[in-house]
């Protein structure tokens, strides 16, 4: 069965891997990270929660305040939520920029549009307006490529879903944020040469199903 992206703005097509199965584990960390509601270890629904469905998280490896009887609501943890976009153009290039040198995370190094979620955002609004304020373009939000689960270098745990997409007007010119301080358009391939290595896995995962 295909996931629909619920929300038709920004995620207009349904998950059509090539050849393969959709993968039921995005459709269920997407309804946990758009969901009003939290639950603990053991499935018992906290008492501040709005009912969505009686769906148990899972315990995350390497997260600190995860213990039994504890709920996991984000706001309550040094924990984000982040959305990255990996944006292909109509000639199938990717968009990569370079962060600034000054950077606490990873600095210097190339990187994909995107970053963490603000509160009660859903990944694909906030990954819209993240897209627009780093590098002024707009986008249509597609399919799920991976997720990661990582710390940050100052000290904040991360759970990040990056997306494919595609620009929606393809006059748009790239304006970037103070942020970064230069971008290109590459083929996976030579993205593959420059890019952050947590991100090879997007590419491999773009060019066996989407290409």
């Amino acid at each position: 069965m295909c996931l629909i992206l619920k929300e038709p703005r920004f995620a207009r097509s349904k998950i059509t891997y090539k050849n393969v199965t959709t993968n039921c584990a995005f459709s269920s960390i997407i309804s946990l990270l758009t969901c009003r509601e939290h639950y603990t270890e053991d499935n018992q629904k906290c008492k501040f929660s709005k009912p969505f469905s009686k769906t148990k998280i899972p315990r995350a490896s390497g997260a600190r305040a995860h213990t039994k009887n504890k709920c996991y609501n984000t706001s309550m943890l040094n924990h984000c939520i982040a959305a990255k976009g990996f944006i292909i153009n109509q000639t199938g290039e990717l968009l990569c920029i370079k962060r600034r040198p000054n950077d606490v995370q990873t600095p210097d190094s190339w990187d994909i549009p995107g970053g963490r979620l603000n509160e009660g955002e859903s990944p694909f609004t906030g990954l819209w307006r993240e897209c627009k304020e780093e590098v002024g373009l707009d986008i249509d939000v597609t399919n799920p490529l991976g997720i990661h689960h990582f710390t940050r270098q100052d000290g904040q745990l991360i759970t990040m879903i990056s997306f494919l997409c595609h620009p929606t007007n393809k006059e748009q010119q790239v304006v970037l944020s103070e942020e970064h301080t230069e971008h290109k358009w590459l083929t996976p391939k030579e993205a593959r040469k420059i890019i952050h290595e947590a991100f090879h896995k997007e590419i491999d995962a773009f060019q066996g199903h989407f290409v």
